[in-house]
């Protein structure tokens, strides 16, 4: 959203881009939401969104391994997230709103399909550095097999 109005401006700057609390008269504030304007109206039409996907060869955590009572991150926790950030490849972020597509390989059919969902995405959301409130799709898939993994996407949703 680009403010259209001071009042929509001022309504801005305080909710989301505490960085245009620095400039210092209103000329310099209005200059740099043109200039988002001007990047919104050259963007190319044919250009297609990016899409983020990978299998990460690592046994998705249950969040019931995750958690010590209500606060703290188990050991577990923390090395499965150390494992998965070092196995996800650098990469931009599509635009925004998203679609995360996750499909969780299971070795045992007692799995439940949603447990590991939300450990794993504040993974993404640490490495990517997208925020799962702009998340408005998630198909999630389980399959049974040998080895466990992880394999993902996320693209913007159309």
């Amino acid at each position: 959203m680009i403010p259209e109005t001071r009042q929509e401006l001022f309504e801005y700057m305080s909710q989301e881009h505490r960085v245009f609390l620095f400039a210092t008269d209103m000329s310099e504030i209005e200059g740099i939401v043109l200039k988002g304007r001007e990047k919104e109206k050259n963007r190319d039409p044919f250009l297609q969104p990016v899409t983020i996907e990978q299998i990460i060869n690592i046994k998705p955590l249950s969040v019931n391994s995750a958690w010590q009572g209500k606060r703290f991150k188990t050991k577990a926790y923390k090395q499965y997230e150390r494992d998965v950030l070092y196995q996800l490849k650098a990469a931009s972020p599509p635009p925004t709103p998203y679609r995360i597509d996750i499909e969780f390989g299971f070795m045992s059919v007692l799995s439940d399909i949603d447990n590991p969902v939300k450990c794993f995405v504040d993974i993404l959301q640490k490495k990517y550095g997208i925020n799962d409130k702009d998340v408005y799709e998630m198909n999630l898939k389980k399959t049974i097999v040998k080895k466990g993994y992880v394999k993902f996407s996320i693209c913007q949703l159309k």
